[in-house]
């Protein structure tokens, strides 16, 4: 059996192999990569596994003509923060823009952002450009997250061209499969992410076919389970036109219209330790569209470094979202 990995072996080269999240971020790409320079910086942020590594790549690959114009930032440490500044200074050899790319960029440390705020970013955008990446844009600063004119969310929802890509891996590998339930899949569980897909498909690959229904997913459905519950008691309440039943979704909401998902939540996530609540925060900021809890998702995900019961965290911001949805309403 090869043991390549498949996420690897077929690990997008170029724009034309990528799967974009819309059609937007792909002219947005193209326009870059035809003009050979990005005009500002650009953070490609979202869950692990969307493909935020492999766009950076292809951008870089894309733009940088000599490697001296290249700078990776990979301690993020202040001091290697403060070792760019000499080198960003300095014209392109070839490039018509220098990149500095630093990966995970929120954990940078806080020395590290503080040089970063005083004005590194822009200072040198003449000559420079930075890319970035992180699972989890909402634990950075606002002030540096305002430094990113391009804001790159990926969270792997364009179900059609994941379908169109797994059928290419497939079809390359010579693995049989039926279709139809192969679009089942990508519809179910697309959340996991492409990287988790490609590798639930190979594991799943036994004497070159797939039986889909037999897949064990390899990745815990937990916080999908809590994102989708959250999503649905936001949206029943928005959509009740009782406010005496809404009033009752914050003061009980175990015995209100929304107690079979509430109830259903608290038995996941009490004695659970195991919940990625930074990934739960970064899927609501993706698709939740109301501003207020936009601003709450934010604030309760950017101090939970602070708190100790993630728990108790989650089911007050919650609460905080329900009894917001139910006041602007009065």
């Amino acid at each position: 059996m090869n043991n390549t990995s498949w996420f690897m072996k077929f690990k997008p080269n170029n724009a034309e192999e990528y799967v974009f999240e819309s059609s937007e971020q792909r002219t947005q790409v193209m326009d870059w990569i035809n003009d050979g320079q990005i005009p500002a910086n650009v953070v490609l942020f979202g869950p692990a596994g969307t493909g935020k590594t492999a766009l950076a790549e292809i951008l870089i690959r894309s733009i940088i003509s000599n490697q001296h114009d290249l700078n990776r930032v990979v301690k993020r440490s202040v001091k290697d923060i403060d070792e760019l500044a000499p080198w960003l200074q300095k014209r392109p050899i070839s490039s018509k823009k220098k990149v500095v790319y630093i990966e995970e960029f929120d954990k940078l440390s806080p020395e590290a952002k503080g040089t970063l705020k005083d004005g590194m970013m822009e200072k040198f955008q003449e000559y420079c450009t930075f890319i970035c990446t992180t699972n989890h844009f909402n634990r950075i600063d606002h002030a540096l997250q305002t430094r990113f004119t391009y804001q790159f969310n990926l969270t792997c929802t364009n179900k059609d061209g994941v379908f169109l890509r797994l059928v290419q891996i497939l079809n390359q590998e010579n693995v049989a499969h039926d279709p139809d339930k192969l679009r089942i899949f990508v519809d179910r569980n697309i959340g996991m992410g492409l990287r988790d897909l490609i590798n639930t498909l190979q594991v799943n690959n036994l004497n070159s076919q797939i039986d889909f229904d037999k897949i064990v997913l390899q990745k815990s459905e937990q916080e999908e389970q809590i994102i989708n519950l959250t999503i649905s008691m936001i949206t029943s309440i928005m959509e009740c036109n009782d406010i005496n039943l809404k009033k009752l979704c914050v003061t009980t909401p175990g015995n209100s219209i929304i107690a079979k998902q509430y109830n259903s939540l608290v038995e996941i996530i009490q004695y659970n330790q195991n919940i990625d609540y930074y990934e739960i925060f970064n899927q609501l900021m993706a698709r939740i569209q109301f501003f207020p809890i936009k601003s709450l998702i934010n604030q309760y995900s950017s101090t939970m470094d602070r708190k100790h019961n993630l728990y108790v965290h989650y089911i007050d911001f919650l609460y905080k979202s329900l009894k917001c949805i139910v006041e602007i309403n009065i």
